[in-house]
């Protein structure tokens, strides 16, 4: 069933997914990526995408099962995110960033516009997606490397170039080999040539180890802002370890949409169907196996 929605300057629509949007007429915008009318917004399940008008716009919007959309006021670009693209855009160079944060305060969100804002500015860009749990360049439980060569409303879309297998949904258990797999992919970023990169982290903030861990990260990237996404002091260990790097305190958008721990599983199970629905089935004798 499908409702016909009036999107006014000043409001935003806050699409859950499964749930998919047309613009009829007029023109959005989602992190930065323009969707103009006759263009068609899929939001997948356990994901939530907001459509702020850049003129009064009409669009049809149609809601699978546990989809949901509802018009709220404001924008879902908090001020923080936007004087700190400027700022990374006024960068001379090749520019890297590194986005930190706990569970669903928006990194992706954040990574998302960041990209969108710097294609715009005519950057050649790149994302390294180092979070495991939430992976959203390459399947769960991997790091990924891709250039964004057009705008996009979810990074989900983009197929990863590099992929380096860490084998969990947490770094906490293997932090070696996951800042092996990160130096391989910064390492590849590096190769391709893009001037402006942006490495997403995952979402364990607590303790020793996870200071320690995101130090590391910064450490091999070498990173020109560290963008740090809190709700409250949750980052302050981190950031303590953090001392002597451009560091930015960017606060969370009021829109985030918070997400239960089954809904991550499903994530996760929607992420391998996705990188293997062109997989086929082979047949290996085991003489022809050394083990």
């Amino acid at each position: 069933m499908s409702s016909v929605v009036k999107l006014e300057l000043g409001r935003t629509l806050l699409l859950d997914g499964p749930a998919s949007a047309r613009v009829l007429s007029g023109r959005v915008f989602i992190f930065g990526a323009e969707v103009r009318a006759g263009g068609r917004v899929l939001v997948r399940k356990g994901r939530r995408l907001p459509l702020e008008p850049l003129e009064p716009s009409e669009l049809e919007v149609v809601v699978g099962r546990d989809g949901s959309f509802s018009l709220v006021e404001g924008s879902s670009i908090p001020s923080s995110w936007r004087e700190a693209a400027e700022e990374a855009l006024t960068l001379g160079g090749r520019v890297k960033l590194i986005v930190l944060g706990g569970v669903d305060v928006g990194k992706t969100s954040l990574c998302t516009y960041l990209a969108n804002m710097a294609l715009k500015a005519g950057r050649s860009v790149g994302l390294v997606d180092a979070d495991v749990g939430q992976s959203d360049i390459g399947p769960p439980c991997t790091i990924g490397f891709a250039r964004i060569t057009r705008p996009v409303a979810d990074l989900a879309s983009m197929r990863a170039e590099h992929v380096f297998f860490l084998g969990d949904k947490t770094p906490s258990y293997m932090v070696e080999r996951a800042l092996k797999g990160i130096k391989a992919m910064i390492k590849v970023a590096e190769d391709t040539g893009v001037d402006f990169l942006v490495l997403n982290t995952d979402g364990w903030i607590s303790g020793r180890g996870a200071a320690e861990y995101k130090r590391a990260i910064a450490e091999l990237l070498g990173p020109d802002m560290i963008l740090a996404l809190a709700r409250g002091l949750e980052l302050d260990e981190v950031l303590t370890a953090l001392e002597g790097w451009e560091v930015r305190r960017l606060e969370v958008s009021p829109f985030v949409r918070e997400r239960d721990r089954e809904t991550r599983r499903e994530l996760r199970a929607l992420g391998y169907r996705r990188y293997l629905e062109d997989a086929r089935i082979i047949t290996v004798q085991l003489d022809w196996v050394e083990v």
